[in-house]
């Protein structure tokens, strides 16, 4: 009888292990983990980045807890499958793909990239840049905003 896979995936954020907002006159940010289907995993990526500051300071910046609220639905519900879906093709693989993307004020991801990786499988890499440009995040009236986010998979 085959075993269910357990999935854990791990979203680290930066700066102590948390996502910050997108600067301006934003909420403070996450003091605390936000709880999830993630677990997080030790120390923060030391690569990781948060937010470039807004341009127009009169907009004000998307809070950490908006920004997790799309996370938190996400991670579970479209890459969890995704992962399990490529491990049918390649058993046992895993590891970080720290993803960078640009939040609009419509609350459409304009762009994305994959700004580094210990997974060593570009479909996947791809697959997951691909879907992260589909998400949706509350529109409003929002300078763009810029989050680096490491996410970790394995069995």
């Amino acid at each position: 009888m085959k075993k269910p896979i357990f999935l854990k995936f791990a979203v680290m954020f930066a700066v102590a292990g948390f996502i910050v907002a997108c600067a301006g006159n934003s909420q403070q940010p996450v003091s605390e983990p936000v709880p999830t289907t993630a677990t997080p995993q030790g120390e923060p990526a030391s690569d990781s980045k948060v937010a470039e500051a807004p341009k127009d300071t009169s907009k004000q910046g998307r809070s950490a807890e908006m920004i997790m609220a799309v996370v938190k639905v996400n991670t579970p519900n479209r890459l969890k499958p995704m992962y399990n879906n490529f491990l049918r093709t390649k058993p046992g693989f895993g590891g970080k793909i720290t993803v960078k993307f640009k939040i609009l004020p419509d609350g459409n991801v304009e762009t994305g990239e994959i700004v580094g990786t210990t997974m060593n499988f570009p479909e996947f890499e791809k697959a997951v840049l691909d879907d992260i440009l589909q998400w949706k995040f509350d529109a409003g009236d929002y300078s763009n905003c810029t989050v680096t986010i490491p996410f970790t998979f394995s069995e």
